[in-house]
Order: structure tokens, then sequence, then C-alpha cells
């Protein structure tokens, strides 16, 4: 068994041949080799003042008053112990380290252990030198941290490359700027939330506890449920994009309470004598843009398109084909057939769909190049169009707002705009009879019970279904 204690030595300065304030302590191993006590020496390479030092190399390290710590309350009311002479602390825990690393080492040396002062120098060295590697290797990962683009800074580039087509889609396509501007928003109110909070977040601080607190924060904004999952969607598809560019290795935003909020959306159709409606209205003593709004608008209830498919179709869009049957005589009798065909930019895939009188009424009109106008536009124009042609009933539109739910009367003819006409042409294509999965080739919905849900099938069955009793009928 080796004993290990510590000494000073002065020190005299070579220029000046002055004794030096601070001297460095040295370390005494005494342990026995072949029955025979041995004494190796080193340098600790830890320097203290010598008005620390007293009684022969008893040193204040290891007394109790100078490594004694005192009580401190943190913030939240928890208590730590905190040393009353940090810097003589943190000697105290080197020497402390050092002694043991030397005892250590000499009990791997066996009973006939040699040892000498240079090894006894080495094995402190050895300390200093792994010391040193880990704070290089501390000092490397924060160089690293320091220069990893931040969460903030991701989502600026993220934007940038969505918007200018360097990102693509999942689908290998570029994304529509619809969806860039949308992301656009929900990232603003992010922003808005480290703004008001006096925070910057980064990847690791999103977890279930941002999830609460933005969500909270969304909610007191008034945001609906749908806008608020909108938000939190937004985020967990940009910290996935940030995990497969390996940023971050967070994976709170899977958790499944950490949940895109959403509830079924309380839209409106317009029935076939509300659209006749509309398309009867004068608008010769108003601006030319309500008309092309209300024949546009006409040409998606038609479609049962998204806005972006059917808005400025062209005479490319237009394809006429002459059909032919036998009849009863044997004869043979030809048939023209128009159909639009629309590469659906959501969906990335071709439909065609036949023409009714009300669309072949605006291909004529407009010489089969249907206007184009801003969606934003023709919302503004549709909502007075509808007003003009008697759509003016009050509906109940429920909704979650602001974490209320909320039921508010209001005029039909205000809840008009652009996806008003597919759902109107989905709809009114399924009551006159259509086959679900034929209007499903129409719409792109990818199965039935999707678009079931989105028609509210349900309910116009169940509608049509209790009409039938003799208990309704007058």
């Amino acid at each position: 068994m080796a004993s290990c204690v510590f000494f000073i030595r002065s020190e005299k300065s070579k220029a000046t041949k002055a004794k030096k304030p601070d001297a460095q302590i040295r370390i005494a191993l005494r342990g026995y080799v072949n029955g025979k006590l041995v004494n190796a020496f080193a340098k600790s390479g830890v320097w203290t003042p010598e008005d620390v030092w007293k009684n022969k190399g008893r040193d204040k390290y290891f007394e109790a008053k100078y490594i004694a710590t005192t009580a401190h309350t943190q913030a939240g009311g928890k208590e730590e112990r905190i040393p009353t002479y940090p810097d003589i602390y943190k000697k105290h825990l080197i020497l402390s380290d050092i002694k043991d690393r030397c005892q250590r080492f000499y009990n791997m040396l066996g009973p006939d252990a040699v040892f000498t002062s240079e090894w006894l120098q080495g094995v402190v060295d050895g300390y200093w030198a792994d010391i040193k590697r880990k704070e290089d290797a501390e000092r490397e990962k924060q160089e690293a941290e320091a220069k990893k683009e931040s969460l903030n800074a991701y989502i600026a580039r993220y934007i940038e490359e969505i918007s200018n087509g360097i990102r693509l889609t999942n689908k290998g396509t570029i994304y529509k700027h619809g969806t860039v501007k949308a992301i656009k928003a929900s990232m603003t109110q992010f922003a808005e939330f480290q703004q008001a909070n006096g925070i910057s977040l980064n990847f690791d601080d999103i977890d279930l506890e941002f999830y609460r607190q933005y969500t909270a924060w969304l909610t007191r904004k008034g945001y609906t449920l749908n806008s608020l999952g909108k938000c939190i969607k937004d985020i967990k598809v940009i910290m996935t994009a940030a995990k497969d560019d390996e940023l971050t290795t967070n994976e709170a935003y899977k958790a499944k309470k950490f949940r895109v909020t959403a509830e079924e959306a309380d839209n409106i159709y317009l029935t076939k004598e509300e659209l006749e409606a509309i398309a009867k209205v004068d608008l010769s003593k108003m601006a030319k843009g309500y008309e092309i709004a209300r024949d546009v608008f006409l040409a998606g209830c038609c479609l049962a398109q998204r806005v972006s498919d059917y808005n400025r179709l062209t005479p490319y869009n237009v394809v006429t084909e002459v059909h032919k049957s036998i009849g009863e005589n044997d004869e043979i009798i030809k048939e023209e057939v128009t159909y639009i065909v629309i590469d659906q930019q959501k969906e990335n895939v071709r439909v065609r769909i036949p023409a009714n009188k009300m669309m072949l009424g605006l291909l004529a009109k407009y010489n089969n190049h249907l206007p184009y106008i801003w969606e934003q536009k023709l919302n503004q124009y549709i909502k007075v169009v509808a007003e003009m042609a008697g759509i003016t009933e009050e509906v109940p539109i429920t909704s979650t707002k602001g974490g209320k739910r909320e039921t508010a009367n209001i005029r039909k003819c205000d809840l008009v705009k652009t996806h008003t006409a597919r759902r109107t042409g989905a709809t009114l294509m399924y009551l006159s009879g259509m086959d679900l999965y034929d209007i499903c080739k129409i719409t792109g919905h990818t199965n039935i019970k999707n678009l079931r849900k989105y028609i509210k099938a349900d309910e116009l069955d169940v509608a049509t279904k209790i009409t039938k009793y003799d208990y309704f009928k007058n």
C-alpha cells in the first residue's frame, strides 16, 4: 500500500532572485519495494499562494473549513450546495483526482513494483494529458455547435429552397405557390411566438413543453382548431426535414401528444337552383371582373376541381371526340363529346371530365380559353354575385376558435369561395346518382371513404331517405 502526500517548495525568480508568492504543489509517493521504503516525487501542476499553506505540508485544500459548502436557493425553490471558497475547492478536487490516480497506478504495478520519480511524473502528466484531450474534445464540440445552423436559420433556408425549387416535395415536384405561402404564414407565427416570449428556440427546444406553450399562445390569439393544427403540422414537417439533413437528433415532435389538431370543416355547397341563379345574374353594370369571377366559378362547379386546376383553362385542355354507336335499325349514330383534360397539380394525375351543358356554354363564350383571375379577387367578387343572386339565407356554421366551440349564423353568400365550387360539383354529381368511384376519378380523391366524408354523403343520404316517410309529407 502506498501513501501519497502533498508539499510545496519555495521558488525564486531567476531574474530578480526574489521569492515567488506562489509555489507549485508537489507530490510524494511512498511505498515499499522488496521490503524497503521508496519515495518518488513529482510536480502536480497545481499552484498555490504560500500563505494558504501551513503546518509542514498539511494544506488548507484538505481542511474542512476550506472545502465546506454553503446553502444556495435556486429559482423555483430548489436548494443546492456551493463551495465557500470555489477556487480552492476546485484545486482540492484536482489534487484528490491526482492522488487517486497515483495510488491506482501504483497498485497496478504488482507486489514486485519498482517505481521512480520519472514514473510518477509520467502518471501525473498523463492525468493532465487526459484533461487536455477532454477539454479539446469539448471545445471542438462547442465550436461545431456554434457553426451548426440554428433552427430559425434553417427555417429561413427551408422556405427559400421550397420557393426557388431547390427543395422538392416527396413526389419530386416543386412546391405550389399556395403551399409556400401557407408555410411562410405559419412560420411567421412561430417567429412572433419567440419574440413575444423573448426567446430564441433551437432544435432541441421543440418538445412537449414547447407544444403546450405554443398551442396555448395560438389559442389565446383566437386561432381556429384547423389553423392551429396547420402551424403545428408545418413545425413537424420542418423538424423532419432537419432530422433528414442531420441537423438534429431530436424526435420529441413525434410524440403522440405532439399532435396536429383538426376538425371537419363546416363548408357549404350550392344547389343546382342556386347555380342557375348565379348564372342568370345581370352583371352588365358591374366591373368586368365580376363577370369573369362568376364564369370561372361556374366552371369550377362543373368540373369539381381545385381552383389552381380550373383557373385559366386553354384550348389545350379542351378535347372533342366523336363517339359512334349502332342504333335500333343498325344505323351508325355519331355523337360529339367534349372533355376537359386537366393535369391535377396536387395529385399529379390527369383527369378527363365530360363537359355538361353549362360548361359547353362557358367554353363557347370564351372560345375554349377561360380567362384567368386572381383567387383573392375571385373570392371577393363571387360573394357579391351570390348576394345579387339572392343566396342570402343564414346557415349555422360551427367551429372551434380560441379554444371554444362556437356556432354562428352566417349568410350563405358570405361563405361562397373558390373551394365551394369543387365541393358543389362533387356533391351535385353524387346527388345526380353518379357512382362514387367515378366521382373519385374526377375529383382526384384516393378512396371512396375520403370522398364521402368530403361531400358529407352520410348527411345527404339520411336527409334524402327520411323525406320519403309519410311523416314528413304534407
